[in-house]
């Protein structure tokens, strides 16, 4: 062990904009308020805040949507004139354990070491779009929204828990649903996170 990092030069930032990510379950397992907890890292002095989209905590039942959780912490980031990235991954979101189907979406889990593909799995497809397609329509007007993020490494295992991952085509075919094709970031491999609008 050595303390090199302390001498290294921290270059300046310039454009790049710097934020966090609101976990809820988190909040929740640490036994802490929701709202309290997000207003009050509000309070911190950085521009971007990326809310998550969980769908078995939206589509607790089947095409029964409730969004109020979604509501209140995108409320209270335009409050404190945060930019929003909204993680709308069905399958696979941020936090963990990462996979938020709602169980009347899967009839069985996904087998371990499986590629997650459209014609495996063309129900968990058409739902995991139509919830995209729920989500993206009811935000896609708010100022705050400046960026979209689809499924949460997405091709990557799950880890410890999970040996499957989503194939490229199941993943483009959600991006289709996005419908803003003209500003979508290529990554490595496959798109992840689509801006609404130029700032």
């Amino acid at each position: 062990m050595h303390d090199d990092w302390r001498r290294v030069a921290v270059r300046p930032r310039e454009s790049a904009l710097l934020g966090i990510s609101f976990r809820p379950r988190q909040v929740e397992a640490f036994g802490l308020r929701g709202q309290a907890t997000l207003d009050a890292l509000l309070e911190y002095p950085f521009e971007l805040l990326r809310l998550g989209a969980y769908w078995d905590r939206i589509e607790t039942s089947a095409r029964e949507f409730d969004t109020h959780e979604l509501d209140w912490q995108l409320a209270a980031a335009e409050r404190a004139g945060k930019m929003v990235i909204l993680s709308v991954g069905p399958v696979k979101n941020f936090g963990y354990p990462e996979f938020y189907v709602p169980k009347h979406q899967l009839d069985r889990p996904l087998r371990e070491g499986a590629l997650v593909q459209p014609e495996g799995q063309a129900s968990l497809l058409s739902a995991a779009k139509r919830f995209i397609s729920h989500v993206v329509t009811k935000y896609r007007s708010r100022d705050s929204v400046v960026a979209w993020q689809l499924e949460h490494e997405a091709v990557d295992p799950l880890g410890f828990e999970h040996s499957w991952r989503l194939g490229r085509d199941f993943v483009e075919s959600e991006l289709a649903t996005l419908r803003v094709p003209a500003y979508v970031v290529a990554g490595e491999p496959i798109a992840m996170v689509a801006y609404p609008r130029p700032r």
